[in-house]
Order: structure tokens, then C-alpha cells, then sequence
């Protein structure tokens, strides 16, 4: 009977400490598993929140541009309204897209010049409200003929969905991760 007993205890030592070494390996897998989660559904925000300010940047150029042209059309200072605020939203949109993307060179390869055209966009409007308000007809008119603005704002359109595209496929790619992570 007391050799039963010392079998007993002596397999209660070896399976206990080895019952603890696999609860704290549960443990750390299980907690590694969530910091893993937490990160993938971060990044999947910020890239969401990326191509929501995508998203926002576009509206606001076309707004001011809008609003722009029907000043310039009806000499109505409403028209204004959509111009300026759009001005004050695109500056602030284009400083969180550059936040918050990764500094890949691939997105910054995109985020440079659809900065330096939405620049030069803005110049544009700039100037037809000036030479608008100063009465230079001809030197609007030269301006408006020259296409530059149409040019700018089709390449604000295409590198803007280029950086779209590349923020979507960042999501995707997270969300196989996370289903990988899950599983």
C-alpha cells in the first residue's frame, strides 16, 4: 500500500510541472495570438482610415474646382464657399495621407506627385480667381485654353486611385493574415 501511494505522488510530480509548462505555453500562445490580432486590426484601420482621406481628397478637389467654376461662371461670391473650404480640407487631407501611409516607396513613389499636382491644381485655381477678380479676361481665358487644369486633375484622378490600389491590396493582404491568425 505505501508503494502504491509513492507511485501516486510520484507521478502527480511529473505531471504536474508538466501540466503547468503546458498551461503557461497555452498562455503564450494564446497572448501572442492577441498582440498579433490587435496589430492586424490596426493596420487594417489605418489603411481603411488612408482610403477614407483617398476618398475625402477627391470630393474636395472636385468641390473647389466646382465651386471655382461656377464663380467664375456667374460671379456669385456663393460659389466661393465650396472652393475655400475644400482649399482649407486639402492640405490638412493630403498632411494625414502622408501620416499615415507606410513609408514604402511605392506609396511615396504615388503620394509625391499626386502632392506636387494637387499643388500646382490649386496654383491654377488661384490664378483664375485672381485674373478673375483683377478683370484680365484674356490672360483667364489664355489660362483656361491651356488644358493645364484638366491635365492636373486627370492625373489627380489616376494617382489617387493608384494609391487607392495600393492601400486596398495592403487590406486585403491584412485580412488574409488575420484569417491565418485566427485559425
Amino acid at each position: 500500500r505505501f508503494n502504491v501511494n509513492w507511485n501516486k505522488l510520484r507521478r502527480m510530480a511529473i505531471s504536474l510541472p508538466l501540466a503547468i509548462l503546458a498551461a503557461c505555453l497555452m498562455i503564450g500562445v494564446s497572448e501572442l495570438g492577441y498582440i498579433q490580432t490587435t496589430q492586424l486590426l490596426t493596420n487594417m484601420t489605418r489603411a481603411n482610415d488612408i482610403r477614407t482621406s483617398i476618398n475625402v481628397l477627391h470630393r474636395d478637389m472636385l468641390n473647389a474646382e466646382t465651386g471655382l467654376r461656377g464663380y467664375l461662371l456667374t460671379n456669385n461670391q456663393e460659389y466661393l464657399e465650396p472652393y475655400y473650404s475644400g482649399n482649407k480640407r486639402i492640405y490638412s487631407t493630403l498632411d494625414e495621407i502622408r501620416e499615415k501611409i507606410e513609408p514604402t516607396r511605392v506609396n511615396m513613389d504615388i503620394y509625391a506627385p499626386l502632392t506636387r499636382n494637387i499643388n500646382r491644381k490649386m496654383a491654377e485655381m488661384d490664378l483664375s480667381l485672381k485674373l478673375f477678380q483683377e478683370g484680365n479676361s484674356d490672360a483667364l481665358k489664355f489660362l483656361m485654353f491651356t488644358d493645364m487644369g484638366n491635365n492636373d486633375m486627370e492625373r489627380i484622378r489616376s494617382l489617387s486611385n493608384s494609391l487607392d490600389t495600393n492601400i486596398l491590396q495592403e487590406m486585403q493582404a491584412l485580412q488574409q493574415e488575420l484569417q491565418s491568425s485566427l485559425t
